[in-house]
């Protein structure tokens, strides 16, 4: 039985450490804008080249009348008529997180009603953790926040502060 709970212990101990690994990987990577998309109504941008399987929309919009306003985004690869991502924004500004995407040719279109501007960062990860000073850099945060409280259950249950409670096997014994 101790030794279950050793194994199983050192198990959850092991996910931790990978779910942290994950986290501080998230928290190293540095963003080089590819483009800057701007606007205040309906448009379709030429292409841009995304150097990277790993990049970012960072979006924002001012409106007058907020109530009214309408803001959506569709990012389609070359070739595809199909969007690998769309955004149906719910405030004025966000991040979206593409991963394991090709590197290539992309572009957006914009559906806007009763805007006054809005903005789009298309930023793809650079190779380095550390830009450099001519290295324009979006800062990142943690896209998962539910990753710090897996990681810290985890690390509770492995170090024992919540318990698993498990059953004895019950077993005959023959006489």
């Amino acid at each position: 039985m101790k030794n279950r709970k050793i194994a199983i212990s050192m198990t959850l101990l092991a996910a931790a450490l990978i779910v942290l690994a994950v986290v501080g990987n998230v928290h190293a990577q540095s963003y080089q804008t590819v483009t800057t998309i701007t606007g205040s109504g309906d448009q379709t941008t030429n292409y841009f080249d995304v150097p990277s399987s790993e990049f970012l929309l960072n979006w924002t919009y001012s409106s007058s009348t907020p109530t009214y306003a309408a803001f959506y985004v569709d990012l389609y690869q070359q070739g595809n008529s199909i969007p690998v991502d769309s955004i149906i924004a719910s405030s004025d500004s966000g991040v979206s997180y593409e991963h394991s995407m090709q590197p290539g040719n992309y572009y957006i279109t914009v559906n806007a009603a009763n805007l006054d501007s809005y903005s789009i960062i298309i930023a793809a990860q650079t190779t380095t953790a550390t830009p450099t000073p001519t290295t324009a850099s979006t800062p990142v945060t943690p896209e998962f926040p539910a990753a710090a409280i897996t990681l810290a259950v985890l690390i509770a249950v492995a170090t024992g502060v919540i318990g698993i409670k498990t059953k004895p096997k019950k077993t005959k014994i023959k006489a």
